[in-house]
Formats: structure tokens, C-alpha cells, sequence
């Protein structure tokens, strides 16, 4: 399956708005954190403190969901929105925040490609395909809340120093979600809310990788290895033939999840394998999907659980829990520091196996054992950070991980930059 569900949508909405993804939110300088469609109770539960600290200090939180519960429960404001109308709350929110002349000056006309807003500021005020103008009225028939709210949400954000719009899978698995992060993305450009303090900040992805791990060389004979290869760098060079969505690719090329579907349709893919995912539950047309997966001669699945794709699986490998696996680990949405850890193995369950494990000893069978010399996973782990000179034992030593970057504030602004460094922290 490609990388057109979870995140990635909106990492290229985000990347195509300003070259990378805000995975850090600095929590310590925040005034104001809005958690857009995401319920860090569920999939952050350690940040829970920071968050509440925010108010400590004299902060605010906003919840924006359709479901009020967890967080949305103890926010100062809750926002009730209608499913998958995210595009248009951003849109009217914009148009507030332009007409309003709220928008950061300084930092719009000196670091954008539209200064002064007259591009954005035409969009907005109907010259866009709907012709119509992006007001908190318009907005309010299709997200139900009212035009009010929408206006002083807008007005908040802009004029507050030090906030942060933390997003989450809730603005996902729906319509428009890679224009919804574009016009996220426009909130943080024209109020100058990106790379500030107290605002959220543009992070490397990951350690600078090693491209042999990849097996790039083999795919591309005449392949030169970049200096730089983290996650998320976009790359068409191994778009497979046949792909019409290049933009869902992601350092390699992978099959986009609407080709995938085409081709077990056709019969031009004959066998599926997965990993970590339940495309049964988790795309549109449930129905389409499960008779496009019965089409395919093979399906193993990778699970811990019985799901719908299990269901129709020929195969089933018991993969494992957090706690019965050894990986190296850095990245977190929202409050990503550039360090690798090391989550340890504790216990082990029947014979289940990590993906990993599967994948070397499959790989073994199929009599790529000049690739995969090893069904020790630290050999991996030294292999895919050769880059970065450290290495399993020195990740196994370390109490507090690795760091591989910094924190940088202010990256546009020549001489005020300012960083922090993961040891100080």
C-alpha cells in the first residue's frame, strides 16, 4: 500500500506550503495551543503535562472536534465541528485574519512568494473555483459553528505571541485533506506563527539516513546517494511505471493506495502484503476495497488483532506489542526533538515476531541473504544510522538517547537565529 493514508497527505500539503513539517511545538514559550483533530489523551498521553502547564501559566486551550471528550473535556474552549469541513473553518479563518489586517507584515513580505497578500486576498474574496468569498458566514452553514466563533478564533490566534495549532488524524481519511493542511499551513505563514518561540517549529524528520540501507543502488545502477536522506524527502526518481499520484511518494517510491486498488482490480498485482494497517476499515468504499483484495491470488497480513483484513487474508503472521519489540525511535508529532532512542525489548508473548524479524527471515527464504546477512536486529540499526557514527550499543548505552539536530528558532531572520540543543533541554 502507498502513503496516502495517516499523515502523509498532510505532509505535502505542509511541505509544498514551506518545505517541511512543524513537528515541534514549543510548549515552554506557548500562550495559546489549539489541538485541531487530535486528541493527544490517546496518542501523546506524556504530553498531557506539558499541555496543562500552558494554562499554569496563564495559557489557553482550544479544542477543535467533532467529539467533545479527553481533552476536548478540560479545554477552556471547545469548538464543535461538523465531520471533514476542516478546509473551510481554515479558509474563513484566513479571510478574518487578511481583511482584519491581522497578518504579520514584516514576515509575509519579506519571506513569502506573495507579498502584500494580493494573491491570497483575491482566493479568498471569490476569485477561487467556488467564486465565492471564504466569510465566516459561508463557513458557518457548512461547519456549524457560528460565524462569531469562527471570527474570534481567528482574531485570537493572529494576535497572540506564542501559539500553536497542533493537528492530528481527525482532519484525515476525508476529502480536501491536503488543501486543508495548505490552508493550516497559510494560518502559521501569514501570522508569522512558524520557527518563532512559543509557536511550532520546522524540524528535521529524522537522522541523516544511510541511502545502501534503502538498496537505492540496486533499484538505480547509476544512482548517486544524496548528502542528505531523511524521512520525508520527496523524491519521483523510483516512481514505479504506471503511478498517477507521484506527489504521495516519499523518499521511495511506493504504489499510491488508489493505483493499488486499480491494479488488484485488473490483476496486475496478483498478492498483497501488509503491515500495521486495516485498509478494509480505513479507506472509502469498504465494500470496493474488500472485493478488489478478494481479487488478488495472495494476502498475508502482519497483525496483532483480527481485523476486516484479516478477514479475508490468506495468511496471518502475529506480529507484536511496543513491549515485546527492540527499534530505534525518534520521531513524535508535536513535540519532536532530534533524538534517537532505543524502545527495548521486556517480554515475549507465544512466537510472534516484530515486522522486522518477518521481513529479514522472509527475505532469508526468498535467498536474499546477501542483503540480509543477519536476523539480529542491531546489525540494522547499525546499518541504517551509518550515517549519523553512532550505533546500537552506543544507543543501548545512552539514558537519554541521541541527538541528531537542533531546535531552531527564527531560521529566516540572519543573526537572530537561536537554537536549543537536546543536552541542554
Amino acid at each position: 500500500m502507498g502513503t496516502s493514508e495517516c499523515f502523509a497527505p498532510r505532509v505535502i500539503g505542509e511541505v509544498a506550503t514551506y518545505g517541511g513539517i512543524p513537528l515541534y511545538s514549543d510548549y515552554e514559550n506557548a500562550r495559546l495551543l489549539i489541538y485541531w483533530g487530535r486528541q493527544p489523551a490517546f496518542s501523546a498521553a506524556p504530553l498531557l503535562r506539558k499541555i496543562f502547564d500552558v494554562r499554569d501559566r496563564g495559557g489557553k486551550i482550544i479544542v477543535i472536534d467533532p467529539l467533545q471528550f479527553h481533552l476536548g473535556a478540560r479545554a477552556d474552549q471547545f469548538i464543535f465541528i461538523e465531520p471533514g469541513t476542516d478546509l473551510a473553518l481554515a479558509l474563513a479563518m484566513l479571510t478574518v485574519i487578511v481583511e482584519d489586517d491581522l497578518w504579520d507584515h514584516e514576515f509575509v513580505n519579506q519571506h513569502t512568494n506573495d507579498p502584500g497578500l494580493r494573491q491570497l486576498r483575491q482566493h479568498l474574496n471569490g476569485g477561487n473555483r467556488d467564486g465565492v468569498t471564504y466569510s465566516p458566514q459561508w463557513a458557518e452553514k457548512i461547519t456549524g459553528i457560528p460565524a462569531e466563533v469562527i471570527r474570534n478564533l481567528a482574531r485570537e490566534y493572529a494576535t497572540t505571541a506564542g501559539a500553536c495549532i497542533i493537528v492530528g488524524h481527525g482532519i484525515e481519511g476525508k476529502i480536501n485533506v491536503t488543501q486543508t493542511a495548505r490552508a493550516i499551513a497559510l494560518l502559521r505563514v501569514v501570522t508569522g506563527h512558524i520557527d518563532q518561540k512559543g509557536c511550532d517549529v520546522l524540524v528535521d524528520g529524522s537522522p541523516n539516513f544511510n541511502p545502501k540501507f534503502f538498496f537505492n543502488h540496486l533499484i538505480q545502477p547509476d544512482y548517486v546517494e544524496p548528502d542528505e536522506l531523511r524521512l520525508f524527502g520527496h523524491s519521483t526518481t523510483f516512481t514505479p511505471d504506471g503511478c498517477t499520484y507521484p506527489l504521495l511518494f516519499m523518499m521511495q517510491g511506493v504504489h499510491a493506495t488508489p493505483d493499488m486498488l486499480r491494479d488488484l482490480r485488473n490483476n496486475t498485482i496478483k498478492a498483497t502484503f501488509i503491515q500495521g494497517g486495516n485498509p478494509l476499515r480505513m479507506l472509502a468504499n469498504s465494500e470496493g476495497v474488500r472485493q478488489a483484495f478478494l481479487n488478488a491470488e495472495l494476502n498475508v497480513v502482519c497483525e496483532l488483532y483480527h481485523t476486516e483484513t484479516t478477514a479475508v487474508s490468506d495468511i496471518v503472521l502475529p506480529t507484536t506489542s511496543y513491549l515485546e519489540r527492540t527499534d530505534p525511535e525518534w520521531f513524535k508529532y508535536d513535540y519532536a526533538l532530534p533524538i534517537v532512542n532505543l524502545r527495548r525489548k521486556l517480554i515475549q508473548i507465544g512466537e510472534c515476531k516484530c515486522e522486522g524479524e518477518i521481513l529479514i527471515e522472509l527475505a532469508q527464504k526468498l535467498g536474499l541473504q546477501e542483503y540480509f546477512p543477519s536476523t539480529d536486529i542491531s546489525y540494522y540499526i547499525d546499518e541504517l544510522f551509518a550515517r549519523e557514527k553512532f550505533s546500537y550499543k552506543d544507543l543501548e548505552e545512552s539514558e537519554n538517547g541521541i541527538p541528531f539536530g537542533s531546535i531552531m528558532f527564527n531560521k529566516l531572520v540572519v543573526g537572530l537565529g537561536s537554537e536549543i540543543c537536546r543536552g541542554e533541554r
